[in-house]
């Protein structure tokens, strides 16, 4: 972007400069820079007919979805598998899955050989949880580029979820080899150090993202889980506050924040956040056991039972949510049932 913005700054009537630095932007998930660098373009000259996948992508990244399915739709014939990479993650995230699987099929069928378009179908298929499909695509952008940074990026994080933590590993670091400095390869290294236990080189890599990207909300994020891992939760907070709320619906942060409200006795907060994410991902055990906990805590012991249930009605529920289970029970009187969870936390499967 800094040579894009440079060349700019040297012959700002180049439209090919505008051109280029709006495809650095969006390379940044910068929407906004992007969109005007497009139009800056087109007003020192630039063929208007062949902005519209730039243009559709730049709306994309700002959320506005339905805008960047008409802008797609203008796309030059000649740039028609990108147009229609925009339309499947357009698609996607409005949750028409089958329009995006067709046109993603599509793309695939006019450009075999473009190793975006198979990662773009890596991550539609990851999306919709068909890790087999998502892991061969994965490997087909790989081999028609195998230094292509996105795909080696979502190659690693179909070996962490197939393979494991280590396995991993590798893939990130070659991405990295190849982009010192790539954000996304950055945090995904991150969290798979963070999550094998590789603290400090964990904080490394999210001092590096937040040199790639400042103020990097999802760099910022980690590092609040690992201070949160380290008894730091004062910290964490602090931390989590210099995101600006920008990934406050995700996953992760409403695992983490309602972590941080029942370590500090929020409960009421901890149940929104809770709440949210079991509706959101039902078979989240660890999201379970956090809103059993905050409901307990709020003398809702019936409901801390319900919403463990699923958990411990397998054969190999784990020894805490056995006992938040029988805590339950204890308080509404039965002290059957809640000896009956004892007993099987006393000799978990």
């Amino acid at each position: 972007r800094e040579q894009a913005l440079a060349g700019v700054r040297g012959n700002p009537a180049n439209p090919l400069g505008h051109v280029t630095l709006a495809s650095a932007m969006l390379a940044l998930d910068d929407g906004v820079g992007a969109e005007a660098e497009i139009q800056r373009a087109v007003d020192a000259g630039y063929d208007p007919k062949l902005v519209p996948h730039l243009r559709a992508h730049a709306l994309l990244l700002q959320g506005e979805e339905e805008k960047a399915l008409a802008e797609a739709g203008k796309t030059d014939p000649r740039l028609r598998a990108y147009g229609l990479r925009i339309r499947g993650r357009a698609f996607t995230a409005l949750g028409n899955y089958a329009a995006a699987m067709e046109a993603l099929d599509e793309a695939a069928r006019i450009a075999p050989g473009d190793a975006d378009v198979w990662v773009d179908i890596g991550r539609f298929r990851f999306t919709a949880g068909d890790l087999l499909g998502a892991a061969e695509a994965s490997a087909k952008a790989v081999e028609r580029a195998p230094g292509n940074v996105e795909a080696l990026v979502l190659r690693g994080e179909l070996v962490r979820s197939q393979f494991g933590l280590v396995a991993a590993l590798p893939w990130f670091e070659r991405a990295l080899e190849r982009d010192p400095f790539h954000h996304d390869a950055l945090i995904e290294y991150a969290a798979t150090l963070g999550d094998s236990g590789r603290t400090v080189d964990a904080l490394a890599a999210t001092r590096r993202a937040l040199e790639s990207r400042p103020g990097s909300p999802q760099a910022l994020y980690l590092q609040a889980v690992i201070a949160a891992r380290a008894g730091r939760f004062d910290l964490a907070r602090t931390i989590l506050d210099k995101t600006g709320g920008r990934i406050d619906g995700l996953p992760g942060m409403l695992l983490l924040g309602g972590t941080l409200d029942i370590q500090r006795g929020e409960y009421e907060q901890a149940l929104v956040k809770l709440k949210e994410l079991v509706a959101r991902q039902p078979m989240n055990v660890t999201a379970r056991k956090l809103l059993a906990l905050a409901l307990l805590r709020t003398d809702s012991a019936r409901n801390a039972i319900d919403a463990l249930r699923p958990v411990v009605a397998r054969a190999d529920a784990d020894s805490y949510a056995l006992t938040l289970v029988a805590r339950g029970f204890e308080r509404i009187g039965d002290r059957a049932e809640a000896a009956r969870y004892l007993d099987r936390a006393a000799y978990p499967a």
